[in-house]
């Protein structure tokens, strides 16, 4: 169908609120779990008080409320529009609007992207340095931190993979879009760019669950002990001979004898 779309300005309207929403809440909820992460390893005992299930909730009640305010005004800006005598859906804005929607996508970059960004760098680079720290003093659990330096380096990068490109790509994508719209070549160089960083961010929150899982012992653990009990049939429990004084029993008309 190449870039036709049939489902109306309204689902298109849908469909880039609910991408970019998805978007900026998996960056600031990264943000959030590196901050709790960084008060849990280099404040263990000071941030007891606040690393609760309760400020966690509302936490993330209020991650939800700031992205989705934030992102109200795609709804305004994202529609559908004719080029060439084909229905497309504007990523950002028709061309007509990218003068009113520059200051807000410059903003939605810095407070959605660029802040929580510096954040989660500054939080790992610390969290490396108190763990390394440690290491030199303590040689206990050498290994472990080792592996946790390892997890957020990995981490970091796959976070930089991810959205670093993208945002970039965005960001020149639209200063050339307001200020070089004659040149065609440039433009159509910086859009096939940034299409094809665009799809690579919800990689991101694919692979960070599975990261963070397998780099658990306990949760891998608990899932291999769990596949390896579904193996076992119920029958065999059954087959297992009884403890203690055990005698047969005689059922009749709903009673219980035993047989001595």
């Amino acid at each position: 169908m190449d870039d036709v779309w049939v489902f109306g300005d309204f689902a298109c309207k849908a469909v880039r609120f609910f991408f970019y929403t998805n978007l900026y809440c998996s960056i600031n909820f990264l943000m959030c779990i590196s901050v709790h992460r960084f008060l849990g390893v280099c404040f263990p005992l000071r941030s007891m008080p606040y690393r609760t299930k309760k400020l966690a909730i509302l936490a993330s009640a209020a991650t939800w409320i700031c992205v989705t305010t934030e992102l109200l005004p795609t709804v305004v800006f994202a529609r559908s529009g004719v080029i060439n005598n084909m229905t497309v859906c504007y990523d950002l804005t028709s061309p007509d609007n990218f003068q009113a929607y520059f200051p807000y996508g410059v903003v939605l970059t810095i407070t959605g992207f660029l802040i929580p960004f510096l954040i989660i760098c500054a939080c790992n680079c610390l969290m490396i340095k108190t763990l390394w720290r440690a290491e030199e003093k303590i040689n206990v659990g050498k290994e472990i931190r080792r592996k946790s330096v390892r997890t957020i380096t990995v981490v970091s990068l796959l976070f930089v993979l991810c959205f670093v490109p993208f945002h970039i790509t965005r960001m020149i994508y639209l200063i050339v879009r307001v200020d070089f719209t004659e040149d065609c070549t440039v433009l159509n160089f910086v859009m096939l760019s940034y299409k094809i960083w665009r799809p690579i961010v919800s990689f991101n929150s694919c692979i960070n669950p599975i990261l963070y899982f397998t780099s658990t012992d306990s949760q891998r653990g608990r899932l291999l002990a769990q596949l390896g009990r579904n193996k076992v049939h119920p029958a065999v429990k059954s087959n297992k001979p009884a403890q203690g004084n055990n005698k047969p029993e005689i059922r009749t008309s709903g009673e219980k004898h035993t047989k001595h």
